[in-house]
């Protein structure tokens, strides 16, 4: 046991006796190693990241109208009737139609480092720019990475800068626009929906009411009803006065000869009250009476005119209750179309966010020597290698 120990230590000793040997190579190793990574960490690209956050919109119900009992009724489903999650408004950003939102906003085809770039290619590397996050409180956080070229001047440092922070900026515009356009509410679809019905609607209110003209003039018609009373109670006194007459002749003709000049008129004033009589039954009291309305039309018309009546009530009932309806849908539809509430704008950053170069130097100081150390090891192997072979 004590033997194996002993070899192990010599081993190692030997190992730190070689490596010894080898130390300025190490050393060398090293600093050329830093030197290269601290030069090659001031011209590389360097990466300017800006963010932006939102919150989704509030969940808003209620309300009244049809949308409100529609919604009621099939349990208030509906993305935007209550509010998108912040989980598609988190997709939303990562599609396509923002990307190029961002591109035609921003006009990037027009910019130096984007002119070039095919049309799909450019909307696929606008995509991978964006870093959303939906965090659990709800909150969005978008964040966008610019990078420059080699060995980039202040001008251009700021110009990525600035393009970091529009472009996060623009994608939070664009989620906004395509929401708008894209969102349907329960309230918009029913508006629409009265509104097409409230169009047949007016067109048969409108065909009913010319019907109902038309009927008025070609029978005489203005107020049914109180023309019905005036005619019947018109026949009641001309009736009481004919029966009257009638009694007044009978009388008459018991007491006085045929040709008795009071007989005659007597017999006249009958004749006459039986002619007014029978023309208030066939209507027109007189020849300039324009709105006398025979007796016997009277059921006939009537049922027509209180049929035409109760349509055009009916119809004007319902365009009341319709043009009520969709004032109240266009309110609901206004609250429930959503906008993104902007916690935070993104704002140039002052500092660039990659590369480290003291993260890069740290690393390069600690795996070098390791480098070092092997690439030692695997000569010193290589060599005793070609020895044994030799030998």
């Amino acid at each position: 046991m004590s033997e194996n120990n002993t070899t192990k230590s010599v081993s190692f000793y030997s190992l730190l006796k070689v490596l010894g040997e080898y130390r300025r190579f190490i050393f060398l190793f090293v600093a050329v190693s830093l030197i290269g990574i601290g030069i090659y960490s001031s011209i590389m690209p360097q990466t300017f990241s800006s963010e932006a956050s939102v919150m989704p919109p509030e969940q808003r119900g209620g309300g009244g109208g049809l949308s409100a009992m529609l919604q009621s009724a099939i349990g208030g489903f509906g993305m935007t009737s209550q509010g998108p999650s912040s989980a598609i408004f988190g997709e939303i950003l990562q599609t396509r139609s923002v990307a190029e939102f961002i591109i035609d906003s921003l006009k990037l085809k027009q910019k130096p480092q984007f002119k070039n770039i095919p049309p799909q290619v450019l909307t696929q590397t606008v995509q991978s720019m964006l870093l959303v996050t939906v965090k659990r409180t709800g909150v969005i956080s978008v964040s966008c990475n610019i990078q420059t070229g080699y060995l980039p001047n202040d001008q251009e440092k700021k110009a990525a800068a600035q393009l970091a922070a529009d472009i996060a900026n623009a994608a939070i515009a664009g989620l906004d626009n395509l929401n708008n356009q894209k969102s349907v509410s329960t309230a918009r679809k029913t508006r629409e929906y009265i509104e097409r019905v409230q169009v047949g609607n007016k067109q048969k209110l409108d065909s009913i009411q010319f019907v109902l003209e038309k009927f008025q003039l070609q029978n005489k018609v203005l107020a049914l009803p109180e023309q019905t009373q005036a005619v019947v109670t018109n026949a009641g006194m001309l009736g009481a006065e004919v029966a009257k007459a009638q009694i007044e002749y009978s009388l008459a003709q018991q007491e006085m000869q045929p040709g008795n000049p009071v007989l005659q008129q007597l017999e006249k004033r009958l004749s006459a009250l039986r002619e007014q009589y029978q023309r208030s039954q066939s209507g027109g009291m007189s020849g300039t009476d324009k709105y006398s309305i025979p007796l016997q039309n009277l059921p006939k018309l009537g049922r027509e005119y209180v049929n035409l009546m109760r349509d055009v009530t009916i119809l004007e009932q319902v365009n009341l209750y319709l043009e009520t309806q969709r004032l109240q849908e266009a309110i609901q539809e206004a609250r429930d179309v959503p906008t993104v509430q902007v916690l935070d704008e993104a704002m140039p950053p002052l500092q660039k966010s990659a590369p480290g170069r003291f993260l890069m130097l740290l690393l390069t100081a600690v795996i070098s020597p390791v480098i070092a150390m092997l690439f030692v090891l695997a000569m010193i192997l290589l060599k005793n290698f070609k020895t044994a072979d030799i030998s």
